[in-house]
């Protein structure tokens, strides 16, 4: 049944494995996928692979958040969706005192085009879930005004889940840990806790307290970054970079009023590298305008790079005495691919960011 721009899937004509893929390989070039959901199982990762490495070559990001506590196999399910998505792709939610981690939400969306598919309803990334279950799923496709109204607060949802305590990103470490943790008990049954895991999970979100993992920021460079126009030399790092970990930042509590305009600025010590080669060393600040979208980091060094280093990747470190150690990463340096894969989150502008822990 389809009412507009909304469409009703109950697993019984289309189901909602068909829908999911074949929105997948019809995507436009560019756009991101998330999904927030309670369990993923090997069989279901199977049934996206194709849809999956085809969204990628399309240079589409990927974001999933997993729940851990239900399920007869979620270790096996996490580090196949893993290996398939990518690293800095896939995060473990896990909360021991509160209770399971439950919903059920996948978006596609482009930014570029205002347009998005999304689905809130009972499916698991399973086989079942996507197609044998008797499941129920509302399926909004939204473009124009109707993005702009309802996608923010999706994304701001998402962004919640990753920036909370109880989200960890998952890694070869993290699966390792896991998976010698783990106890056989043939006992343990499917959709109830599994405290043979806990022992691994709490070893994890202690040794791994993502607010201290954090070990840099990397972005890629856009035209305005590196121009060399404007007489005020600064390039951009996007305010959702900044809300998603303002310790890195020293937001708010190292900014103050600027004595002219009353801008928040914090003044810091960089120094530069190019593929690891040491360029320049500068005291400047970082300021924020009222309204802006980005954080202005000033860099005469950076500014005028020239539009030969659109597209390259900034490696940042911040050092324990506060000094930002900038290394731009050009596509001929062998760390480059690495880098950019870290680079998972994507801003209206097209500009790629994330963190490295």
């Amino acid at each position: 049944m389809e009412l507009d721009n909304i469409i009703i899937e109950d697993n019984l004509e289309t189901t909602f494995g068909e829908s999911l893929n074949e929105l997948l390989n019809s995507s436009y070039r560019g756009s991101i996928f998330r999904a927030a959901l309670a369990y993923v199982s090997p069989y279901g990762v199977k049934k996206i692979k194709n849809s999956i490495k085809k969204f990628k070559r399309k240079k589409g990001t990927i974001e999933i958040i997993a729940g851990i506590n239900i399920g007869a196999n979620p270790i096996t399910g996490l580090k196949d969706i893993y290996k398939l998505c990518g690293l800095s792709s896939t995060y473990i939610f896990y909360d021991r005192k509160r209770g399971i981690f439950h919903p059920k939400l996948y978006y596609i969306k482009n930014e570029s085009k205002k347009y998005a598919v999304c689905w809130i309803g009972s499916n698991n990334l399973t086989e079942d879930g996507f197609y044998n279950n008797y499941e129920f799923s509302v399926q909004i496709r939204l473009k124009g005004d109707n993005y702009d109204n309802f996608i923010p607060l999706l994304d701001e949802y998402f962004e919640k889940l990753i920036s909370n305590d109880n989200c960890m990103i998952i890694t070869d470490e993290v699966l390792t840990i896991l998976e010698e943790e783990r106890i056989d008990d043939n006992r343990k049954k499917a959709y109830n806790k599994l405290p043979d895991y806990e022992k691994g999970l709490d070893k994890i979100f202690k040794k791994f307290a993502k607010k201290k993992k954090i070990r840099g920021f990397v972005m890629t460079l856009s035209h305005n970054d590196v121009s060399g126009i404007r007489s005020e030399p600064y390039f951009l790092v996007p305010i959702s970079a900044r809300d998603y970990n303002k310790d890195f930042w020293g937001w708010n509590y190292d900014f103050k009023p600027s004595p002219k305009a009353g801008y928040p600025e914090n003044k810091v010590r960089i120094i530069i590298y190019l593929d690891n080669t040491f360029l320049n060393e500068e005291t400047r600040r970082i300021y924020w305008v009222e309204g802006r979208a980005e954080f202005r980091f000033v860099s005469q060094t950076i500014y005028n790079l020239g539009d030969e280093y659109v597209g390259n990747v900034l490696n940042i470190e911040k050092t324990d005495n506060n000094i930002y150690k900038i290394n731009i990463l050009t596509p001929s340096n062998e760390s480059y691919n690495n880098v950019l894969k870290k680079a998972s989150k994507l801003t209206p502008g097209h500009k790629k960011w994330g963190y490295v822990y």
